[in-house]
């Protein structure tokens, strides 16, 4: 064997070697038998080859090549792994596979089958999530619009706080001023205040003694009155009998209250004084007479 034919069998075989292992690190399985299928977008939305496919949170194929056709669609070209048959209504879903953004393209099944399998390279049925900055950017949107709404708010009531202390301060200001112009007659009113609470204080030293004593008094009363209100009781009690005995007719005092005739018998009594009295008053003679030669007025 010559030289350059040598050359030639190891360049061929590194060439080989190279696509096989460029292949394998893109995760293509070449070792493996694998189905191409397509899916049509309108935007990738920075959709690269060699990113995942999924099947059922399963990664089962990847991005093989994204080409820009003369329509200004988008055709990707997806590796599945061959043993994975797919039916008519499975839908390509490029979606965001993470927080970041990293793009993706997820293999959804229809509830309802068709029951007829794609076969390699057909072309899938094709959707697309939203982006996950449109997403943030709509569930933003009524955020920004409460947070305007607050900054309102706010500066509205900023005003009003500002409004408030400067009226604050000219209030302080009016009353520095009040307190300096009244100051001689606040002096004077403080002195007088303090003299009559020394005087207050004589006094309560002064009337200590008449407290004690009427503590003492209190005492006295306090035990003295049971006694008193003792012989209340039999006074009331004496009282209620004489009472009772008088509404009875018993005494001169019940006859009086209780029996006419006895009133009756009285009054008689009184208006024959009273006329016997008139008589005598107006004839004296015929009950007393003096005479000198001792004869008696018939």
């Amino acid at each position: 064997m010559s030289k350059e034919f040598k050359v030639g069998i190891f360049g061929i075989a590194a060439l080989v070697v190279f696509y096989f292992g460029f292949n394998f690190l893109k995760g293509s399985g070449v070792l493996s038998s694998m189905n191409h299928y397509y899916a049509v977008y309108d935007n990738v939305q920075g959709l690269t080859a060699s990113n995942p496919v999924i099947y059922k949170g399963v990664e089962v194929g990847s991005v093989e090549k994204i080409t820009l056709m003369k329509d200004r669609k988008i055709l990707v070209e997806l590796s599945v792994k061959k043993g994975l048959a797919l039916d008519v209504n499975t839908v390509a879903d490029l979606t965001s596979m993470g927080i970041m953004g990293n793009k993706g393209v997820v293999l959804k099944e229809m509830e309802l089958y068709s029951g007829h399998v794609l076969h390699n390279g057909d072309t899938l049925q094709s959707a697309m999530e939203e982006d996950i900055t449109e997403v943030l950017k709509k569930a933003a949107m009524p955020l920004a619009a409460k947070v305007d709404s607050l900054l309102l708010d706010f500066n509205g009531t900023g005003t009003s706080i500002k409004q408030t202390l400067a009226s604050f301060k000219k209030t302080s200001d009016d009353l520095d001023m009040v307190m300096l112009n009244n100051q001689r007659e606040l002096s004077s009113a403080i002195s007088n205040f303090n003299q009559l609470a020394m005087k207050l204080n004589h006094t309560m030293d002064s009337l200590q003694p008449v407290v004690s004593n009427f503590g003492e008094v209190s005492e006295d009363l306090k035990n003295e009155l049971p006694q008193t209100l003792e012989n209340a009781s039999k006074l009331m009690k004496n009282m209620n009998q004489t009472l009772a005995k008088i509404n009875e007719g018993q005494g001169t005092i019940g006859k009086f209250v209780n029996n006419d005739s006895l009133y009756n018998n009285l009054n008689k009594s009184m208006v024959s004084l009273d006329s016997l009295l008139i008589d005598l008053r107006e004839h004296p003679k015929r009950y007393v007479h003096f005479s000198v030669f001792g004869k008696k007025d018939k």
